[in-house]
């Protein structure tokens, strides 16, 4: 589960495939339906981080069964990138170098520069 880096929207991953993105001014009313639900991932969602130098950026990480990342446009529900990696236990964003990092199960880091998300360096040990 993760904020906003503007505390206006929460997303979180789960056990049924999906990711859900609520709207922070609708949370807590009668109405607290999610804005989206994004069903793109073929297992459980392991990670999900919004992007802190791209307000609209969500990244979403699968497990065993997904091994995928996938990139949200969190104002439209739009998939807009998916990327074959292997079971992805984390992810972070570097705004300083406008890049993502993703953890994987067998122990590697990647580094990912934005925005087309070209593999830039492999960490393991």
């Amino acid at each position: 589960m993760h904020w906003s880096h503007n505390q206006t929207k929460l997303a979180s991953g789960s056990g049924d495939n999906t990711v859900r993105v609520w709207d922070e001014s609708r949370l807590g009313s009668n109405t607290s339906e999610s804005l989206f639900v994004l069903d793109e991932h073929v297992g459980s969602v392991r990670a999900v981080q919004f992007c802190n130098f791209k307000s609209s950026l969500l990244a979403t990480g699968g497990g065993m069964q997904c091994k995928t990342i996938k990139m949200w446009n969190v104002n439209s529900g739009q998939l807009l990138k998916s990327i074959d990696t292997g079971s992805v236990n984390g992810i972070v964003f570097n705004s300083d170098y406008k890049e993502m990092m993703s953890a994987h199960a067998c122990g590697k880091l990647v580094i990912w520069k934005h925005p087309n998300y070209t593999e830039v360096a492999k960490l393991s040990g």
